[in-house]
């Protein structure tokens, strides 16, 4: 940083940004878009989608550039940057913005690659966020061997090129260090979500609305929720079910499982997602690997005081206390203990209420976008 009144520029390289949907474009637009409040100049760097602009100035604190991608196979997820000459003008916009620090978040996507290289070339300190607890899975046996050789050789060239190392949760800091031998910071750089501290709920006494809001792609319990939820179905006639999302696996959830009680949302923005959540009684998020972070979704839900269901895998671990501020199913997220898990909810609302206080609690308290955002600041060793 140069002269005594210049504000501290940090660009962020994130494959996605809202609306674009999914764990890292939330990360990128609570806990990072959170610096903000500190006094800090933002720019966020990626992928462009749709119409949306090349570039946009959000507010007077924040602006972000979208670079170009292919239509390629699987864009959405891992889009490939195109490096046309509206990628030249992009960076070389970076190299008059004085950038004084570089985040990349995740070690795989080329979003974070380009981010790194631009640092190393023109002298800035890049800072990784590791947000994984296991190696990269579709859940597809043929797919996932050449998807995982790529991780490795993408997360091969990019740990030469990055300063710091930090991570979402313990589960992502063990990972790093077993299978890269890199050790990150302590501190934790984890998910987090604006808590209203006088939260009023408006759930309905005479129904338990259930809600799993994510990406619907089979990797976070989904199957096992509907069919534990039409099971209990012919005992409860006062359940409902929410599923917030989209993803390759919705249209098979919405073709086997039609059921009156349920509704499918699609894709929301995260207002709507609140406004759910509020009328939930029971929120679920059971991954069935041990992914790296507490995910976006479980925070959303217990800011807005629901009951969690989730499993004792990754970073779940280190949040959600069994039958103190949430409720466990079995590592494998079997439709058996989805379905116990459920019935102990529905059946008991002084549990019910007690998990999701208890949790509402614990967010406010360690998962505020605040508490997050000023840690970052200081790990970042930036004067504000």
């Amino acid at each position: 940083m140069s002269g005594p009144n210049k504000k501290p520029v940090v660009a962020i390289f994130a494959v996605h940004y809202p609306p674009m949907g999914g764990g890292v474009a939330r990360l990128a637009s609570t806990t990072f878009y959170g610096m903000s409040e500190h006094d800090c100049q933002l720019i966020f760097v990626t992928a462009k989608y749709g119409d949306k602009k090349e570039f946009e100035v959000l507010n007077d604190h924040v602006s972000i550039f979208r670079l170009p991608i292919y239509k390629a196979y699987g864009y959405k997820r891992y889009p490939i940057i195109k490096k046309n000459n509206s990628y030249k003008k992009i960076i070389n916009q970076l190299k008059n913005s004085k950038i004084d620090r570089i985040i990349v978040l995740t070690r795989f996507h080329l979003t974070s690659h380009i981010g790194a290289d631009f640092g190393r070339a023109n002298n800035i300190p890049v800072y990784l966020l590791e947000c994984n607890g296991a190696p990269l899975t579709l859940k597809n046996k043929i797919l996932d061997v050449p998807l995982r050789f790529i991780e490795v050789i993408l997360s091969k060239i990019i740990i030469n090129k990055v300063n710091y190392f930090f991570a979402m949760s313990q589960a992502a800091r063990k990972f790093l260090l077993e299978k890269y031998g890199i050790q990150a910071k302590d501190s934790l750089w984890t998910c987090s979500v604006a808590v209203d501290n006088n939260l009023v709920k408006h759930t309905e006494s005479d129904k338990i609305v259930i809600t799993y809001s994510g990406r619907i792609e089979n990797l976070k319990g989904e199957e096992q929720l509907a069919k534990a939820f039409i099971t209990l179905t012919n005992s409860y006639k006062n359940i409902y079910l929410n599923f917030v999302g989209a993803g390759g696996y919705l249209q098979v959830l919405k073709t086997n499982f039609i059921h009156e009680n349920i509704t499918y949302w699609g894709f929301q923005d995260i207002q709507k997602i609140n406004e759910i959540n509020n009328k939930t009684d029971i929120c679920v998020c059971a991954t069935t690997f041990p992914d790296g972070a507490v995910p976006n979704a479980l925070l959303e839900a217990g800011a807005q005081k629901c009951a969690i269901i989730c499993s004792p895998n990754g970073g779940f671990k280190e949040l959600i206390k069994d039958k103190i501020n949430g409720i466990f199913t079995d590592e494998e997220v079997s439709v058996a203990s989805m379905t116990e898990a459920l019935k102990i909810l529905i059946d008991n609302k002084t549990l019910r209420e007690k998990v999701a206080n208890n949790i509402f609690t614990d967010i406010l308290e360690q998962y505020n976008t605040k508490v997050v955002s000023a840690r970052i600041i200081k790990d970042l060793e930036l004067i504000v």
